[in-house]
């Protein structure tokens, strides 16, 4: 007898005329399409979380954990996901937007923290990736591009990259996807054995130092995720989006949608 698998809702939809990605309502990424929206998606998981340094040992509080109470809305005629996220007992809130642009294959995560206690932190910012490019474990590289601190992972010729361009890359690792909960298990403990690059079955986990907040205080960082046919043109791609800081971009895609809404509403 086949095993019933339970159907997974989504909280929203973002895209642009190439490439649609789908969040859950804990803002969890999940789904993520290109260069065709109804065929070949490339993600089997990309969890993101936060943990605090200075105290060994201290676990990675994943955002999309239970602990984590999550609220979701489009920003007002436009396609941008806006998840509010706060974890009471570590005294965190998150705005989390997510948007396409609308010309450029790139997604952007834009991750605003606030420290809510009355107690500076420094806190580290964690991900964990497994693409599945094609929805396929095979014939995939997964590497470190260093000039770009960036993680980049090819199958044939559908590329992706992924960095966080204001903060430094202090951690990493290559591992495999039969390795997933130990990678997680490595990231949870501030392990980070760097290795850069993996044949076949790639996954990724990544860390970025945000610094230390004070009581009160309100950072920003953005995780950009570009596609493209090739490396040089991801880099490319990748490199042309910096020309202006992720909050730009924001009002920039809610400014085109709020426009394209009024050219296209019904009288």
């Amino acid at each position: 007898m086949k095993k019933l698998l339970s159907p997974q809702l989504t909280g929203g939809i973002i895209g642009n005329s190439k490439m649609l990605a789908t969040i859950k309502g804990n803002g969890e990424l999940f789904r993520i399409f290109w260069p065709h929206i109804d065929k070949g998606q490339h993600l089997g998981r990309f969890f993101v979380g936060i943990q605090v340094d200075g105290y060994p040992g201290t676990p990675v509080s994943w955002f999309h954990a239970p602990a984590w109470q999550a609220q979701q809305e489009y920003l007002p005629e436009t396609n941008i996901l806006k998840t509010n996220l706060i974890q009471p007992e570590m005294g965190l809130t998150i705005k989390l937007y997510d948007f396409i642009l609308p010309e450029a294959d790139v997604l952007i995560r834009q991750y605003q923290i606030k420290n809510l206690i009355e107690q500076s932190r420094s806190f580290s910012l964690i991900g964990y990736c497994l693409f599945l490019i094609d929805e396929s474990p095979l014939y995939d590289t997964l590497y470190l591009k260093f000039s770009h601190q960036a993680l980049i992972q090819f199958r044939y010729n559908t590329y992706l990259l992924l960095a966080a361009p204001d903060y430094p890359l202090t951690g990493y690792h290559c591992g495999r996807e039969e390795e997933g909960e130990e990678l997680l298990d490595m990231a949870s403990q501030g392990k980070f054995p760097g290795t850069s690059s993996n044949l076949r079955g790639g996954a990724g986990i990544l860390k970025w130092e945000l610094g230390l907040l004070a009581p009160g205080e309100e950072r920003e960082i953005a995780l950009y995720l570009a596609f493209a046919s090739g490396e040089r043109q991801g880099l490319d791609l990748y490199t042309r989006t910096l020309n202006m800081p992720a909050s730009s971009w924001l009002g920039k895609t809610g400014s085109f949608w709020q426009k394209w809404g009024q050219k296209n509403s019904t009288p």
